[in-house]
């Protein structure tokens, strides 16, 4: 399952990937 992290990747990297999110498609989606 994964949870969409409100934020974008495009320019920037994703800040919540500290807590587990990671860029995919231009989305920080975390998934478990």
């Amino acid at each position: 399952q994964s949870i969409s992290c409100a934020e974008s990747c495009v320019w920037i990297p994703c800040a919540t990937s500290l807590i587990g999110c990671s860029c995919v498609n231009s989305r920080c989606i975390y998934s478990k």
